[in-house]
């Protein structure tokens, strides 16, 4: 029941989150204050009915994965918000050999991938009206991961959307900026290109959608490439 209750109360923080995410692309730091005051109680719980072997596993798990998020958000390789979830869930969430938070992040980048076929068929229908998708000579590997993350528009089409997308490449298709949020350099390139010019852009969707649904699934089925694998 106390497990149970747990699961809800953190599936509706990281909804609303979500939800602020995005509406807004803004989540205040009060819900994960909250969220982490919340978390308490039912922590103590769980470090109490668990093994002495446990509670050092959950503790090296916990100075690992949290290291790690902090690292990423600080290098901009992970939003801010997306840090403090996977913290807190690394702190709830006890009963693994394993770090939790990780588990449920791999799951949230795996769910991620479901906008892979929709990018794939943009780059496709443009690839089909226009016969090509570069004009310059870029090396394959960077062709390929351009086709997977990002599709052409015009920049006019991308204004008054800068908090869903970000561009990757402009037009000059020479200057590729492989980075995940936006900064003072963005803005100063963007301003040297006209409304009519095409550019590379990314979708931004809120990757706190995806390790709230990564949650529901560890909490439900487990980690998907576990699972997947013990599968095969």
């Amino acid at each position: 029941m106390i497990s149970k209750l747990h699961f809800i109360l953190n599936t509706l923080f990281l909804t609303y989150a979500s939800y602020l995410d995005i509406k807004t692309r803004e989540i205040t730091d009060k819900i994960w204050l909250i969220m982490l005051i919340v978390n308490i109680p039912f922590t103590i719980y769980f470090i109490l009915n668990i093994s002495n072997t446990l509670r050092t596993i959950y503790i090296v798990n916990s100075i690992i994965s949290i290291t790690l998020f902090l690292l990423l958000a600080y290098f901009g390789f992970m939003g801010g918000a997306d840090a403090k979830a996977l913290i807190i869930l690394q702190l709830s969430e006890i009963n693994s050999i394993l770090p939790s938070s990780l588990l449920i992040y791999i799951n949230g980048i795996l769910l991620s991938l479901l906008v892979v076929p929709y990018i794939l068929y943009r780059n496709l229908q443009y690839y089909l009206r226009h016969r090509y998708l570069f004009r310059k000579k870029i090396p394959l590997y960077k062709k390929i991961l351009m086709i997977i993350s990002s599709y052409k528009m015009k920049y006019s089409e991308k204004m008054g959307k800068n908090k869903y997308f970000y561009t990757f490449l402009g037009k000059d298709e020479k200057t590729i900026r492989l980075k995940m949020r936006i900064d003072e350099n963005d803005f100063k390139i963007d301003s040297k290109i006209s409304e009519g010019e095409e550019i590379w852009i990314s979708p931004t969707i809120p990757l706190i959608l995806f390790i709230t649904v990564g949650y529901i699934v560890y909490k439900i089925w487990g980690n998907i490439i576990f699972k997947l694998f013990l599968l095969s």
